[in-house]
């Protein structure tokens, strides 16, 4: 493809050069630079993209995208504005565009993506839908399951996804949005068909300091779905409702567990450790619905995948089969048997308000006491650590204190970060090594307790200092109680 045609859409460029040089491949990472490929200079964090153009130059690069004039000898060499935007309106058209070729979701908010996703894959796939699903779990095309790099994937990645999902028949797309992925452009050039906010609450600050700044990058998903023809779903029971109601620009859809008005409401509910059943009141209709999922927040998932659904023209009857067929997603609420007297949960709440919905929903259903083990993330947002330390003490009756991905910190000046939030009068255990602290808090479990493990949910690995180590929090629960019970 000839530069001048990739860049077209960028309005703003100032190409010095050949504009008519052909570009194989396009990348953002130099050491994946071959002969004949552009080099997209993206400003980092940490390192500014330009440091590596001579490097990419050596290894072939014909071409240069950069916010900088010409450092190099390079035939084609592009100024513009806004590297990020540029590198999403270059992918998009080096892919030819493919989430115009199938019907995309995207849901953002601080807790619920993952299962949200997973259940509208279900209630799509009972229709005979073909779906993708890109999020934390994994980026799953239908031809391949891609290891996630982040949530939502760069634009140079996502695009190249979604011609995988294109090409391998599928006819649908559903991805989690993070709010990192707002504002750093790498869905701007995706062709939304309905979008949905689950929730807003503090998560991220490290990145984006106060809670307006935050909802506001949340918010950018609504725009970028601001046409007659798109749908917004929003959750009218959410603090944040009438602020994203404000930014909605096409046709809107609200859910509400508690709030008989909304457009997706329910009733008649009745919660079990099994699950729920409950009646769907919809603008079509009502709909009796079984769902296997845990808990009270797992309503609300399931209510707004259900919205998606409708505002996709999805039939009551396929919703509910859907949602009735997903039996868990991974590490969410996740139970782990092996013959013990007492339930596990394994949880990723990492967040205050995850702590507080998750332990709300197993005291729901809980017949002896509540325990809960967590620990913070190291280089990550300091100042909800002890509100996650308040969340669990309000909460449990247990609360044992850990090690969650302590990355560069100290664990145990981590540990010190929580102990504010904690209350004195509830007993609490401290234990930074994570597998002690698991099998202290199974040893602590009497019949029909519940212990809840939270922060780690899917992930099998643990971060300490720059070594990434295994570390499942479910194959050690599964061990230790093996190693008790059988």
């Amino acid at each position: 493809m000839m530069f001048a045609d990739l860049v077209q859409d960028i309005t703003s460029i100032k190409i010095d050069g050949d504009s008519r040089t052909e570009v194989k491949r396009f990348t953002v990472d130099s050491r994946e630079v071959g002969s004949g490929d552009l080099f997209i200079a993206i400003p980092g964090f940490k390192e500014d993209g330009l440091k590596y153009v001579p490097d990419a130059v050596r290894r072939g690069a014909v071409a240069i995208v950069a916010r900088e004039e010409r450092i190099a000898d390079v035939r084609c060499w592009g100024v513009v504005e806004d590297v990020r935007d540029a590198t999403a309106k270059i992918a998009a058209r080096f892919y030819a565009f493919p989430s115009r070729e199938l019907g995309v979701i995207g849901i953002t908010g601080t807790n619920g993506k993952t299962t949200i996703t997973h259940l509208l894959k279900s209630i799509l796939e009972q229709g005979g839908a073909k779906v993708g699903v890109l999020g934390t779990l994994g980026y799953f095309t239908l031809k391949a399951a891609h290891q996630p790099l982040n949530t939502t994937p760069g634009p140079e990645l996502l695009e190249k996804l979604l011609r995988e999902i294109v090409d391998s028949g599928g006819s649908h797309a559903v991805m989690e949005v993070s709010s990192h992925a707002l504002t750093m452009h790498r869905v701007d050039e995706i062709d939304f068909n309905v979008v949905a906010v689950s929730n807003i609450t503090q998560d991220h600050f490290d990145y984006h300091h106060d809670f307006e700044s935050y909802r506001d990058a949340k918010a950018r998903l609504l725009d970028l779905a601001a046409a007659e023809n798109k749908w917004v779903v929003l959750n009218s029971c959410d603090p944040s409702f009438e602020f994203m109601r404000g930014r909605v620009k096409s046709q809107l859809l609200t859910f509400g567990v508690s709030d008989s008005s909304a457009d997706l409401s329910l009733n008649d509910l009745r919660m079990s450790v099994e699950g729920s059943r409950f009646t769907m009141n919809t603008p079509v209709g009502k709909q009796e619905v079984q769902i296997k999922l845990l808990g009270r927040f797992n309503l609300e998932n399931a209510l707004c995948a259900a919205t998606c659904a409708l505002a996709l023209g999805t039939p009551l009857d396929q919703i509910a089969a859907g949602l009735h067929a997903q039996d868990y997603v991974a590490g969410r609420a996740q139970p782990v048997r092996a013959g013990q007297p007492f339930d596990v949960l394994v949880d990723y709440a990492h967040s205050p308000d995850a702590i507080e919905k998750i332990l709300q929903t197993a005291r729901e259903v809980c017949r002896g006491r509540l325990l809960v083990l967590f620990g913070c993330g190291g280089d990550r947002d300091k100042s909800k650590r002890p509100l996650m330390g308040r969340a669990a003490s309000q909460n449990a009756d247990i609360v044992i204190v850990t090690s969650d991905n302590p990355r560069s910190e100290d664990p145990l000046a981590i540990i010190e970060d929580v102990k504010p939030g904690l209350d004195p009068s509830v007993e609490t255990v401290i234990e930074p090594d994570r597998r002690r602290a698991i099998a202290t808090a199974l040893g602590l479990c009497e019949d029909n307790d519940i212990l809840v493990v939270a922060g780690k949910g899917h992930e099998d690995y643990q971060i300490i200092g720059n070594q990434r180590l295994r570390f499942d929090d479910r194959e050690i629960v599964e061990q230790l109680l093996k190693e008790r019970y059988s």
